[in-house]
């Protein structure tokens, strides 16, 4: 899923991940990298989801 990375805590539990993984867990490492991806991917995929959305059937 695209957009912020957000905590909704209502939602499953009152915990956030950062409570679940450690400081100096490979995961976080992955998650910037990801995130950092998909910043950087936005644009792209921003204008090819309006492109392909609004073609007529």
């Amino acid at each position: 899923m695209r957009g912020a990375d957000t905590f909704t805590g209502s939602l499953f539990t009152m915990r956030k991940l950062e409570d679940f993984v450690p400081a100096k867990h490979p995961l976080r490492e992955i998650r910037k990298t990801t995130n950092a991806a998909l910043e950087n991917l936005g644009p792209v995929l921003t204008a090819r989801y309006t492109r392909v959305r609004h073609q007529p059937p």
